[in-house]
């Protein structure tokens, strides 16, 4: 019983900690590759452009965060309950054919 309790809990850790170090790994190469790219635009201003690479770098960063741990914490059972739903409502109101 302890022996399950161990490789649950260590297997649990590890794929925490991965998809901890996968969302900081792309959030660097997305902080990389949107520097590159708003350095190529050539503002006039240094300050036009910390402005838009603070701002890119902020939703791009927020945008991959929220969806790599929407995909994390998901649970895909879930999905064929809202569809056996939706498809009962649309029987009952005579929307589907």
């Amino acid at each position: 019983m302890c022996y399950d309790y161990i490789t649950q809990l260590n297997s649990a850790l590890f794929i925490s900690e991965s998809v901890t170090v996968m969302i900081t790994v792309v959030n660097i190469i997305i902080r990389e590759i949107s520097i590159f790219l708003i350095k190529k635009i050539g503002y006039h201003l240094e300050s036009e452009e910390v402005t838009d690479v603070m701002r890119i770098i902020f939703i791009a960063t927020f945008l991959n965060t929220a969806i790599l741990l929407l995909l994390y914490f998901g649970s895909l059972t879930d999905f064929r309950e809202v569809k056996l739903s939706f498809s009962r409502v649309a029987q009952l109101t005579g929307l589907s054919k």
